[in-house]
């Protein structure tokens, strides 16, 4: 037992010894640029480099890095006297935008408030996938555990562990690395020469699916696809099609049923803990018509108002719902969107456009 003891005690605590490094960032540097870590770590390298106060961001998912048109937010907003930058990670939902907000509060208290840009799908738990684990890693505290990480874990799937451990958060990305060490470091070396993180930057996306079967669900997963990106869209619209019969969240009254009661407090305590000086703007993003009329649960978008309505009454948020800002007759128009989720930079300018007096009213000129 005397030298048992310390075989088991020596790996253990060297074990302990890896997990405080990773926690603390040492493999940030190593990290793929090309990652959901990677692009946490190159907006984190670049706030840790901007020089003047930062007022105001946005947060959210990949809907609202294509969704708002940036570039637009942010010349606004210096015109107003106001920095606004655009942080939103794709991938990222309720954990990732609580724990950026919670890192970069920390080290600019100057932070007045912003934007948080999903869609009504993003109520429906409170929870994204385990992927999201490595988005937020980069920016999570070092000893503390936040509520969100509880929904996270599922002790089948390993990359969940990364709800209690920062080297499992980064499994993945050290077995790639394992793998082509090589390709890592070419990798990196080139998104640091050619792709520094921006905040006013727009994804380049002036294609649009006029040209692919966009009526219905229906029609995308009966049209034979003659193109390559007609099989692609064909495949997107096979993932999400229901495999079931759709669940209906159009009347749900009190009490709920538990799945929906911890939902809805699991995102409005979520929300509150933002805890910005300026209420949150929340802007439910132009979500296409597939998803109402055939592949989410029914109600789903009244759903979402369940959980912020309350919050909007209460001044605790400022709630612009835009969800059919694109539709015509019922139909998401084509020319603005790229797929099932993002727009395209037609759509996000005209959107962005269309929110700037609210946004001047709820942030940029609530204290000239």
């Amino acid at each position: 037992m005397r030298f048992l003891l310390p075989r088991i005690i020596g790996p253990l605590l060297l074990l302990l010894l890896i997990e405080i490094l990773f926690r603390l960032g040492a493999w940030e540097p190593i990290a793929a640029r090309d990652s959901h870590s990677g692009t946490s770590i190159r907006a984190k390298q670049a706030v840790a480099e901007w020089s003047g106060p930062i007022d105001y961001i946005t947060l959210g998912s990949s809907r609202a890095e294509y969704g708002f048109d940036h570039g637009l937010l942010f010349k606004h907003a210096k015109s107003r006297g106001r920095s606004h930058l655009n942080l939103s990670q794709p991938g990222s939902h309720w954990l990732t935008i609580t724990t950026i907000s919670e890192w970069l509060r920390k080290r600019h208290p100057e932070l007045k408030g912003g934007v948080i840009g999903l869609s009504y799908l993003d109520f429906q738990y409170p929870k994204n996938g385990s992927y999201e684990l490595a988005i937020a890693q980069p920016f999570r505290p070092v000893l503390s555990r936040p509520a969100l990480y509880q929904f996270q874990f599922d002790r089948n799937d390993l990359s969940s562990y990364g709800a209690w451990s920062a080297l499992f958060a980064y499994r993945q990305d050290v077995r790639d690395f394992l793998a082509h060490p090589r390709k890592r470091l070419t990798t990196n070396q080139w998104f640091a020469a050619n792709k520094p993180y921006r905040f006013d930057e727009n994804p380049e996306t002036n294609r649009d699916v006029c040209a692919l079967p966009w009526d219905s669900l229906d029609q995308c997963l009966n049209t034979v696809p003659t193109t390559p990106d007609g099989a692609a869209f064909q495949n997107a619209c096979r993932t999400f099609a229901p495999t079931g019969a759709r669940v209906d969240w159009s009347n749900l009254t009190e009490p709920l049923a538990p799945d929906r009661a911890e939902t809805r407090a699991a995102i409005q305590t979520a929300i509150r803990s933002l805890d910005w000086p300026e209420p949150p703007v929340i802007v439910l993003l132009p979500t296409t018509h597939h998803w109402r009329d055939s592949i989410t649960a029914l109600g789903g978008a009244r759903w979402a108002h369940q959980i912020l309505d309350p919050l909007a009454e209460s001044g605790e948020i400022v709630l612009i719902d835009r969800t059919e800002f694109f539709d015509v007759d019922q139909k998401t128009r084509c020319d603005v969107f790229i797929d099932l989720h993002h727009q395209n930079g037609l759509g996000a300018r005209a959107l962005t456009e269309n929110l700037l007096p609210e946004l001047d009213r709820a942030l940029y000129q609530r204290q000239l």
